[in-house]
């Protein structure tokens, strides 16, 4: 599976992609199709040996799934599925760059991420020094898991408070966290976040705050 580079829905952009054809064969034709979503394609052209589309539309959050389908002189045919995530740029540098670093948030809306980035903010100060950026990525994919946002089983488990799955042969659990780390240690997001809490915190505490999740203090 091949992943584009994510689009805004006001762009319209070329895409392209290239089928692995064997030495001595050569392109007969390439042609791209709609899987799922609501990008539009406006237009694509195979007569380089490579097909390039024209993109355009789509819905912020959505991740658009197309089919790539080539045939050769030599009698061959190629297939590949290709995603495409649609993300309005009207968030955040921060927001951007925490759905590149974590796929699972990728269909998420930027204005979505920014919210929790917010949240992770009242935390997460300018006191973690050169870290503060990525604990804030972390803390926010933490509250945002446990509230069932994005994707993977990860956020259905946690959410639920499950910490171990079973279907068929396939067997999913949360690594065990330690007892002190409350409800940190109910994602890999806090737990990854949690050393930096106790650095720059001296030690967290959960408490309730309302309608967030978690809300850490000094002890």
């Amino acid at each position: 599976m091949l992943k584009w580079s994510p689009k805004d829905p006001d762009e319209v952009l070329d895409y392209s992609w290239t089928p692995a054809i064997d030495t001595g064969d050569t392109l007969s034709t390439a042609t791209l199709s709609v899987i799922d979503g609501s990008v539009a394609i406006d237009s694509q052209d195979d007569s380089t040996g490579i097909l390039v589309a024209f993109l355009s539309g789509g819905a912020d959050g959505e991740i658009a799934e197309f089919l790539a389908r080539a045939t050769t002189t030599g009698g061959r045919t190629f297939e590949e599925t290709i995603i495409l995530p649609i993300r309005a740029t009207t968030g955040s540098a921060l927001a951007n760059t925490l759905v590149d670093m974590f796929p699972a948030f990728a269909s998420v809306t930027a204005g979505t991420v920014d919210t929790w980035l917010t949240i992770a903010a009242r935390t997460v100060t300018s006191t973690f020094g050169d870290d503060e950026d990525y604990a804030k990525m972390l803390l926010a994919c933490h509250l945002m898991t446990l509230q069932g946002i994005g994707t993977g089983e990860q956020a259905k488990l946690a959410q639920t408070g499950v910490s171990e799955m079973k279907s068929g042969t396939i067997s999913l659990k949360f690594a065990e966290a330690r007892a002190e780390m409350g409800e940190y240690g109910k994602t890999s997001y806090g737990r990854m976040l949690w050393p930096y809490l106790k650095a720059y915190m001296g030690g967290p505490r959960v408490m309730a705050t309302g309608t967030y999740p978690v809300y850490p203090s000094l002890t």
